[in-house]
């Protein structure tokens, strides 16, 4: 490690914990602008599109270059939206349509820099590969523990400036974006303040003839067209009960206050947070058996999620929610150091972008089909149908890909029955 690299660290802590911010204040914002169901669920998938659809773009950027000035603009640009949003709460002008095009906007600015992130932990620390893992376990524990502290702020200032029949009012909002604000433009200072060797463009082919280069190396890589195949099935039942039911589930069966909301994140995130510690103590998952134990995790999963609902609520619902976030903790470091350690390095910021679309891209449509699922059979009914949906997702896969023996090395993947 270097100072540079805690630079780094802390400039990702800074941007990270405001993102955790917004992310419980964005549905309660939400709710407080429209109370219809399938309209929150439209918002929030309004919300993640260009998310999703700018990672791809974020990746052949990241591969072609300076990854420092790449996530230096994305911060400012995130921090320029923020002051707008806080400015309209202030005249008390946003509007519905007005919050979800800023969201919009700063989805895509968010998003562009996403891949650059473990592209620059890279740069950072070289090619020792023991460097590269530990730094990737320092950046991803510190995501966890702003996932820790921006839920508890967020419900802690938004149940401070409700009323007594839980009304919220602006004051909150305000708060919580003005330090969202803030830590963006902290976070860009910060990522200026580190010197590294200014990569200037990487590639010399056009932006388009990265893009389909990039699709032809994951063409030729049957394994990770599985893996991203699978991830993004299962992402898209798993986001959508937890970003458009979980907050309704809180208001409508569990007391409506956004702390207790918070606290749930907050428990989530832990489960992660404990999956990344304890992550020297738990052997890789092996390429051969790579599909079928990510099939039986998600089983549990599937019971997890389904028992979350159908539990009387108490001590038990938070193990559950534990549980399911140390799971989650778990397959998002092997595919991170999957990704890194077996991907040649002009293409890794397009495999990463791949594996992140495939993580959020479908977040949009599963918002809006939770919403709408919501409306038609309840919160607890629409929890109950996407575990029994994940369930069946990984019992396909499983039978799909039990006669396949997978071998993954840095030039090609072979695929055989």
């Amino acid at each position: 490690m270097n100072k540079h690299f805690y630079k780094f660290s802390f400039a990702t802590f800074l941007s990270l914990l405001g993102d955790q911010l917004t992310l419980v204040a964005f549905p309660w914002l939400l709710m407080k602008l429209s109370n219809e169901p399938w309209i929150i669920g439209i918002a929030l998938g309004l919300i993640g599109l260009p998310r999703a659809l700018a990672i791809l773009a974020g990746g052949v950027l990241t591969d072609r270059y300076d990854t420092r000035t790449l996530l230096i603009t994305s911060r400012l640009a995130s921090g320029v939206i923020m002051s707008i949003m806080v400015a309209l709460l202030a005249l008390d002008t946003l509007s519905l349509p007005i919050f979800i095009l800023l969201a919009f906007f700063l989805g895509l600015t968010s998003a562009l820099g996403m891949p650059a992130t473990p592209t620059f932990i890279g740069s950072l620390l070289g090619e020792d590969e023991a460097k590269v893992k530990a730094g990737n376990g320092v950046i991803l524990g510190i995501a966890q523990i702003a996932g820790l502290l921006g839920p508890i702020i967020a419900g802690f200032l938004l149940s401070y400036f409700s009323n007594t029949d839980l009304t919220l009012s602006f004051d909150g909002f305000i708060i919580i974006f003005v330090v969202d604000m803030l830590t963006f433009f902290l976070a860009a200072i910060t990522i200026y303040q580190i010197k590294t060797q200014a990569s200037g463009n990487k590639a010399q082919e056009s932006f388009k003839k990265s893009f389909f280069e990039g699709l032809t190396f994951l063409r030729e890589r049957k394994f990770l067209i599985i893996l991203f195949s699978y991830l993004a099935l299962i992402n898209f039942v798993v986001h959508g009960s937890v970003l458009v039911g979980l907050p309704i589930l809180v208001k409508e069966h569990m007391g409506a206050t956004p702390q207790l909301y918070g606290s749930l994140m907050t428990v989530c995130g832990l489960g992660a947070l404990f999956a990344f510690g304890s992550a020297k103590l738990v052997p890789s998952i092996p390429l051969d058996k790579y599909f079928t134990i990510l099939a039986l995790i998600d089983l549990v999963t599937a019971g997890l999620i389904y028992s979350f609902v159908s539990v009387e609520f108490g001590w038990l619902s938070f193990v559950i929610l534990f549980s399911i976030g140390f799971i989650g903790g778990l397959i998002q470091l092997n595919t991170f150091s999957l990704l890194q350690t077996k991907v040649e390095e002009h293409f890794r910021g397009r495999m990463i972008s791949f594996f992140m679309f495939s993580v959020f891209g479908l977040i949009p449509i599963s918002s809006s089909i939770t919403g709408w699922v919501v409306g038609v059979t309840g919160v607890i009914g629409a929890f109950k149908f996407m575990a029994v949906l994940l369930a069946l997702v990984a019992v396909f896969f499983l039978l799909i890909t039990s006669k396949y023996k997978t071998s993954l090395t840095l030039q090609q993947d072979q695929v055989s029955g």
